[in-house]
């Protein structure tokens, strides 16, 4: 009996030191597994970034406090996307890893050859920051191995985030110009004079076919068609202005082009701000390509913003007789009213002035 109770004693001893050591054992991973930002520098200092796919790749540096694209001849990068990119890889976190053995890294597309994306961050020369994006184990959540490290996490975040395309990272509105003060299309030129903007020069024989053109719906009326005097009584329809204005103030290219491209049958747009700068739009096998006096590379852009510019013409900036005709019914309609208010305000003022004098006369002994 003595014999049985020292086995059982020895038993739950024995026990106790196995769980004693599986508590010690968790505690001590619990320890080494600590939540800490993933990368160890902050991103005001992170200047360089390259970004791989395994076949493509795209370097970004910044340079007095903008972000440019060295492999094409240091064009403008877009300051926001990579201020977004870098706010939230500066936000992550490790947590409790999924695996903590390179033997898994294959499995979660993080090795050294096989990955989604490599994201290599420098501070000067020195290089601060490497992480591999793998699988995505969720919904908006993707595998990330710290490059010196076997630990794998899965943080809130996505490859696609990180393109590895130039032309994503591209600063679309690099040939866009505010403040356009003056536009020369061909024979259209606009001047901006104050806040209206003026025709200068227009092309008188296009002008007077306009300012004519319901001569032959007026024949079709069997009425006699009356030739219209080219004269300045005619105004700028000022939402095609305005049109015009805005599309070069918003231009937006595409890529640059990767192939020659010739402008000897381009259509030229003169603009001027505070500088002046020539446009030479030209279209090539369905593609639509600009470049810009100050700069040397040739650029894809949209047809919408094209076709707008280079098919401009005279007739489609001068208000037609109909538009005329709604703005003055809406100037009389504006003048109507304001007659009205002021008719009711004087016979208001003169319905006091007699209650007044009535008062008056009822006081009176």
């Amino acid at each position: 009996m003595n014999r049985l109770i020292h086995w059982l004693v020895g038993l739950l001893i024995v026990q106790a030191i196995v769980v004693l050591s599986l508590l010690w054992g968790e505690q001590s991973k619990g320890d080494s597994f600590q939540v800490e930002p993933l990368l160890k520098v902050s991103k005001e200092s992170i200047d360089k970034l390259v970004i791989t796919d395994g076949e493509a790749s795209v370097t970004l540096k910044k340079v007095d406090d903008h972000w440019v694209l060295p492999e094409w001849k240091s064009l403008p990068a877009n300051d926001n996307k990579l201020s977004v990119a870098l706010n939230k890889l500066a936000s992550l976190k490790t947590d409790w890893p999924v695996t903590t053995t390179n033997h898994s890294h294959e499995r979660f597309k993080v090795t050294e050859e096989v990955y989604q994306r490599r994201l290599e961050l420098y501070s000067g020369d020195e290089k601060v920051g490497d992480l591999f994006l793998g699988s995505s184990p969720g919904f908006k959540k993707v595998h990330v191995r710290p490059g010196n490290r076997d630990e794998v996490y899965a943080l809130p975040l996505n490859s696609y985030e990180f393109p590895s395309d130039k032309k994503q990272w591209l600063d679309k509105s690099l040939l866009a110009l505010k403040g356009v003060t003056s536009l020369k299309i061909k024979d259209i030129k606009l001047q901006q004079n104050g806040e209206e903007w003026e025709l200068v020069e227009p092309n008188q024989s296009e002008l007077a076919a306009h300012l004519n053109k319901d001569k032959s719906a007026s024949s079709k009326l069997g009425k006699e068609p009356v030739e219209t005097p080219l004269t300045n009584d005619w105004k700028l329809n000022k939402e095609e202005v305005e049109r015009l204005v805005r599309t070069i103030e918003n231009l937006s290219v595409l890529s640059v082009a990767e192939e020659d491209i010739s402008f000897d049958k381009a259509v030229e747009v003169n603009v001027v701000n505070e500088q002046p700068y020539q446009f030479q739009f030209v279209e090539k096998d369905g593609t639509y390509y600009v470049k810009r006096s100050d700069n040397e590379l040739v650029f894809q852009t949209n047809s919408m913003a094209q076709t707008t510019l280079t098919e401009a013409k005279v007739s489609d900036l001068i208000a037609s007789n109909e538009e005329l005709a709604e703005e003055s019914i809406n100037k009389g309609n504006e003048f109507s009213t304001e007659r009205k208010h002021s008719e009711a305000s004087a016979q208001s003022t003169s319905s006091e002035r007699h209650s007044q004098k009535d008062t008056e006369k009822s006081l009176q002994p």
